[in-house]
């Protein structure tokens, strides 16, 4: 045997009887060795420095010749909802990096994403700066408060992060970031880089000052210059006017158009969005005199002001908005709805809503009108509902119907009616046919109840009033009427009170 397997072999029966013990008839027995945890090892922190001094507008970062990561700076804002203290906190927060962790190049769109969130082992609704630091491995260097910098929380815009930052000296790689937070610094919601763009649907704005033909796949086109036309052509796209007098249009595809002052929007093929108002939902103006379609698809249109003609065209369209404009729900199951408005549904099944101060009409279709106090509202044909639960005393009065050919139902859900008679009919129905259609009462008020019904002929044969009285706690009863013109000869038992 040579000398390198008998050493091969020794070795092997040493360690055979290190990790086993025998019994007396020499059998192997279990045998339990303790090992010690080892120390835990503590964290050496990176050797960087960090020095300011209010009095100086420089910071220098000296990061240590061993170390490998980079320095983040991140505006950090942590906004509440008390509008007195709306900017709780404001202040420039200095990070070490350690090399492999990345921040994200995060745009608009995404700045929900926050770094580190998808690692965080508890709730992401509760990701909170502690969580995402230690999540990280962030070391944080320093702070610089910047509260009352800017009082209004507003996002920064792209590459306006360090603006308002002391200028920073560092011997490696630096990048800002905008972090911000919400309710008492319980969520981080929102972080940008400094450079980040602003795009809709992942497209990057496009601004243009003359007439401009998108490609065939996402564009977004924007234009300040009045009487400018932009085709978005094929494509999901995204065309703002800011400008009077523009022509957006749409082409094929899903898109978002913006219109203004005396402009045409025209939506075209696919389920188009028209707006008179920004991307986040906060009301611009209104705007005047422009002319709005969607075309073919399933619409939705907001728009407000007066003297605008909207249209959506053949589709299961959704119209919005208020002054004194017309929309036009046209071919379709459509919902039409505003204040101010001339409102029609158009063929279908549509829900209108007449708002205060509207005019709303079914058109051919088993529609649902439901009627604000001023409003009149005709069903046209088709067996249609009318739902109208407004306030008794309203300063506009009560609601005015045209129910149309076929079997219609009112629903009058009187609300408010209480202390004495109104001003006002609550309801006049101009067409009422008993036995066909179908009135309904009941007191729209929780804890209220109907506690008489009395109907009152003209003497002339020209109405019959529907006089309903309605009690509540300890309120004095109230008295509402429902006028029935061209009506005689009714009977409670033609009525359908609520008990």
């Amino acid at each position: 045997m040579g000398l390198f397997a008998l050493l091969s072999l020794l070795s092997a029966s040493v360690m055979y009887a290190v990790y086993e013990a025998f019994d007396d008839d020499g059998d192997p027995m279990d045998r339990d060795i303790e090992v010690d945890d080892p120390a835990p090892i503590e964290p050496t922190p990176p050797e960087v420095s960090f020095d300011y001094d209010p009095g100086r507008d420089t910071i220098p970062i000296d990061i240590g010749a061993d170390e490998t990561g980079s320095v983040a700076v991140m505006s950090y804002v942590d906004t509440q909802v008390e509008p007195d203290i709306f900017v709780a906190v404001h202040e420039a927060r200095y990070y070490y990096v350690p090399e492999g962790v990345d921040l994200g190049t995060t745009d608009w769109e995404t700045a929900a994403n926050i770094p580190g969130q998808d690692q965080f082992a508890g709730d992401p609704f509760s990701y909170d700066l502690a969580d995402m630091e230690q999540t990280l491995d962030l070391t944080l260097l320093g702070t610089v408060d910047l509260l009352g910098a800017d009082p209004s929380g507003a996002l920064p815009a792209p590459g306006s992060v360090s603006d308002d930052l002391p200028t920073l000296r560092v011997n490696g790689d630096s990048a800002y970031y905008y972090l911000e937070a919400t309710t008492d610094g319980d969520e981080l919601v929102t972080f940008l880089p400094e450079d980040y763009t602003i795009t809709r649907g992942g497209v990057a704005e496009q601004v243009v000052t003359g007439d401009t033909t998108g490609t065939a796949g996402a564009d977004w086109l924007s234009t300040a210059t009045a009487g400018v036309r932009i085709d978005g052509g094929d494509g999901n796209d995204t065309l703002w006017a800011e400008a009077g007098d523009v022509t957006v249009t749409g082409g094929d595809g899903a898109d978002q158009l913006r219109v203004a002052e005396g402009g045409l929007a025209q939506g075209n093929d696919g389920d188009d969005r028209i707006i008179s108002y920004d991307e986040r939902q906060t009301f611009v103006e209104d705007i005047a005199g422009a002319t709005i379609s969607g075309g073919a698809g399933d619409d939705v249109i907001t728009i407000y002001g007066d003297g605008n003609e909207v249209h959506g065209d053949v589709g299961n369209d959704t119209l919005r908005g208020g002054g004194a404009s017309s929309f036009h729900g046209g071919p379709g199951d459509d919902t039409v709805s505003g204040t101010g408005l001339t409102l029609d549904g158009g063929p279908g099944n549509d829900f209108v809503g007449v708002g205060t101060g509207s005019t709303g009409t079914g058109g051919p279709g088993d529609d649902h009108m439901q009627v604000d106090s001023g409003g009149t509202a005709d069903g046209g044909d088709g067996d249609d509902l009318f739902t109208v639960w407004n306030f008794q005393n309203a300063e506009e009065g009560g609601a005015l119907l045209t129910l149309g050919a076929g079997s219609d139902t009112v629903d009058a859900q009187i609300r408010g009616a209480f202390n004495g008679a109104a001003p006002a009919d609550y309801i006049r129905i101009t067409d009422f046919v008993p036995g066909e259609d179908v009135l309904q009462i009941a007191p729209y008020d929780t804890g209220a109840r109907i506690t008489d019904v009395d109907l009152i002929e003209d003497a002339s044969g020209g109405f019959t009033m529907v006089q309903v009285t309605i009690a509540k706690d300890t309120l004095a009863p109230g008295i509402s009427v429902i006028r029935l013109d061209g009506v005689t000869g009714l009977e409670l038992s033609d009525l359908v009170i609520a008990a």
